[in-house]
């Protein structure tokens, strides 16, 4: 019998692995077959070649090493070299030696060197009895076996650095499945780490256990350094005591762990499925009985009975509320069939009802009146289909029958009154946001029916009130939401009934229902035609100051007519002698002037004397630069004698509705009184024209002397002037030209920079 360690120890002189630094010429590790054999204790950075190689053969093998320090070929030289073994004879090997692809204890100038011995007949006769036995053994009977099986397998052996963590393993042998699976081939002779160098740590700490243990292991583990794989692995140890080989048989088995995969997250899937059912049925559960003891209404849950045919005899009640269970006294109807308990459900024909919908599907609600049994009550009978249950409410609505009958006849007899009224009556709902009633035509013949505004969005309301009262008809609103229920709120504003004619209106705000202290559902209003009241009093107003400002006029009129009557005269006295000496275009000039000047004073005395005869204005559609233009012609001739620079700043139509020759005096005093403010030869005055939203703004700018506030305050009061010789009648008619243009006019003055009159006309087309 050959002993177990006879074979073992033959079994590691298969091969012996060396890692030498080709820089220093150091051995940094050999396997434990080869220090085993030469008997040598291994330090890294050994230098020990001339102790365990023949002193013959080893200058070559240093040449050969050398040859490939300095060669960056991937190539592998060979040479045989003998071997001092631990008893002091030599062995022959046969070595192949080539650069190491891989960086070992921070070296990257490595040869590896893989001996197997020369088994020559000689050697065979002259080895050890026990030995020579061992070379006579049969082939492994497992190695075709080995190379057929559908399992992965290698052999290797495990490399350690100095500090003795594994590194790297070498292979040295496998199978076909081993390339099929790891796509590796002819890996005989090379390191896991050159062929693979990011090759997950994990893998060299197990196999480095197993070697160093000889405790087998089996395991699954994930690597992505050659795709991402899973690999179900056994490793055992082979050789004797002191051997880093192993066998390692494997198989991919990534379809199976992504099945596995599949199945958890299937599984997982499922519970959470039946997790949030089981949840969500305690949850409807818990809501069901909520509702059924805290809803007001009674509610049942009835079973379907039906004959052999299919038809429904009866119904059981399955469940009911304490609301139901109260109807029914001191009978429990749960478990007992509806005809059984319930006495007068035919009669009243609510059996019939829950028969139709069991057999039909389709929901009733339905109002019973009950007069039995000294009750004279309604009830709403609602019931609805689910599968093979009647799910039933009943609640009790005679007190709202009641307060519905009440509100009936409450709004009937408002109605009676509002359609009394002189007034129109409008409630405004703020939940809709729009007119819910309304109780007549507003003015029918301009299509502001009735039946137009009901319903209509209040801020489709706001194009018919006048662009100056849109903020009115807002504060209103505002004053309607924080007043209390016994205020009223008052506005005057104007409405646009038809084409460009706007008429006065008085509206009065009360709130109509009020739902809390912080919302108004509804409010009403009170809108009443005050338009020739308002006429009225305007026609009073002005006829007051008319009547003032009339008899001054004449006064003034008269007393100016004089003077002005010399000055005519003379200037035609002048104007002849001019002539009789000859033609002087210089003072021709001039004397024009004072002819045009003392005729427009002239047509002013006319006009102030015929004042006191008071006419309205009449306006029609005309474009406010052609007004602007006439105004600035009759004053161009003060504007030329003061030698002021006038700039405009308009080109273009401004379509506004006024009476052309008012508004052209109203305008030329505001043009002269600027030319007046300004020094000779230094003014300035900027007319512009811009649109702004619906209006047209007309601005009169000078740099003049300037007012202050006081001076502001009383600028268009009548007979107020800060002029010497002036009588304070002119910006006083101004205003009221604009008012009656519906124009509003607004001053901006400093002391010392100027004055700019800005005066707002509504568009024609938005009137």
């Amino acid at each position: 019998m050959i002993q177990k360690s006879v074979i073992e120890n033959a079994s590691e002189l298969k091969q012996f692995i060396l890692l030498i630094d080709v820089v220093g010429m150091h051995l940094e590790y050999a396997n434990p077959g080869l220090i085993s054999f030469a008997g040598i204790q291994l330090e890294a950075g050994s230098d020990i070649f001339d102790q365990i190689i023949h002193p013959d053969d080893l200058n070559p093998f240093l040449a050969q090493l050398r040859c490939l320090k300095d060669s960056e070929e991937k190539r592998t030289a060979q040479l045989n070299l003998r071997i001092k073994s631990s008893e002091g004879s030599y062995k022959e090997f046969s070595i192949k030696n080539r650069r190491y692809r891989h960086n070992l204890n921070n070296k990257s100038n490595l040869v590896i060197c893989l001996a197997e011995p020369v088994n020559s007949q000689h050697d065979i006769e002259n080895e050890d009895p026990s030995l020579k036995e061992a070379h006579d053994l049969p082939a492994n009977p497992y190695f075709d076996f080995l190379q057929q099986m559908n399992e992965a397998y290698c052999s290797i052996e495990i490399i350690f650095d100095n500090s003795g963590k594994p590194v790297d393993f070498l292979f040295l042998e496998s199978n076909q499945s081993f390339e099929q699976q790891t796509n590796f081939k002819d890996v005989e002779g090379m390191t896991m780490k050159e062929l693979s160098p990011n090759l997950e740590d994990h893998w060299f700490q197990i196999y480095g256990k197993v070697a160093i243990t000889g405790k087998p292991a089996k395991f699954q583990h994930f690597t992505e350094t050659n795709g991402e794989k899973w690999f179900d692995v056994s490793a055992l140890k082979t050789g004797s005591t002191s051997s880093r080989r192993l066998m390692v048989f494997f198989r991919e088995i990534t379809h199976i762990k992504h099945a596995e995969e599949e199945i958890l997250r299937t599984r997982e899937m499922l519970r959470n499925e039946i997790e949030q059912g089981e949840r969500e049925l305690r949850e409807s559960n818990q809501l069901l009985q909520s509702v059924f003891d805290t809803t007001d209404l009674g509610i049942a849950v009835l079973q379907r009975l039906v004959n052999k045919q299919g038809k429904v005899t009866d119904f059981r009640f399955l469940r009911i509320n304490k609301i139901l269970r109260r109807m029914y006294g001191e009978v429990d109807p749960v478990g007992k069939r509806y005809r059984e308990v319930t006495r007068y459900g035919e009669e009243l024909k609510i059996f019939e009802a829950l028969t139709a919908v069991a057999e039909t599907g389709k929901s009733i609600d339905t109002d019973i009146f009950y007069n039995k049994a000294d009750f004279n009550n309604w009830f709403r009978l609602k019931a609805k289909r689910e599968k093979d249950l009647i799910i039933v409410t009943v609640e009790d609505i005679t007190q709202k029958k009641i307060e519905a009958k009440q509100l009936e006849d409450s709004l009937n007899f408002r109605k009676q009154l509002v359609s009394a009224s002189a007034e129109t009556i409008l409630i405004a709902n703020l939940n809709t946001f729009s007119v819910r009633y309304i109780n007549r035509d507003i003015f029918p013949e301009g299509g502001i029916t009735r039946e137009r505004v009901e319903g209509m969005p209040l801020q489709e309301i706001l194009p018919y009130i006048h662009p100056r009262d849109r903020e009115k008809i807002i504060y209103l609103h505002k004053q309607l939401l924080k007043s209390r229920e016994d205020e009223i709120a008052e506005i005057e504003l104007r409405l646009k009934l038809n084409g460009v004619v706007w008429e006065w209106f008085n509206v009065r705000g009360k709130v109509f229902h009020r739902k809390n202290d912080h919302w108004v559902d509804e409010y009403v209003l009170l809108v009443k035609n005050i338009n020739k009241q308002k006429d009225t009093q305007h026609e009073l107003l002005k006829a007051k100051k008319l009547s003032i400002e009339g008899e001054i006029a004449r006064t003034f009129a008269h007393e100016l007519r004089n003077p002005l009557a010399s000055i005519m005269v003379a200037t035609d006295v002048l104007e002849k002698q001019f002539n009789l000496g000859g033609y002087y275009p210089g003072p021709q000039k001039y004397l024009d002037i004072l002819n045009r000047s003392t005729h427009t004073l002239n047509k002013l005395i006319s006009h102030l004397l015929n004042s006191s005869n008071y006419s309205p204005a009449v306006l029609d559609k005309v474009n406010l630069s052609e007004i602007v233009e006439e105004a600035i012609s009759r004053a161009s001739d003060r504007i030329y004698l003061a030698g002021i620079q006038l700039n405009k700043n308009y080109n273009d139509t401004y379509p506004v509705l006024a009476d052309k020759e008012k508004l052209i005096i109203a305008l030329l005093n505001i043009i002269v009184n600027a030319s007046e403010a300004t020094k000779p030869d230094e003014g300035i005055i900027d007319i512009e024209i811009k649109e702004v939203n619906t209006e047209f703004i007309l601005s009169i700018k000078d740099n003049g002397h300037g007012m202050d506030k006081a001076q502001q305050e009383k600028l268009f009061d009548a007979f107020y002037t800060s002029k010497e010789e002036g009588v304070g009648i002119g910006l006083n008619s101004v205003k009221n030209i604009l008012e009656e243009h519906d124009a509003k006019i607004d001053v901006i003055s400093e002391p010392g920079v100027g004055t700019c009159f800005n005066i707002s006309f509504t568009r024609a087309e938005k009137s």
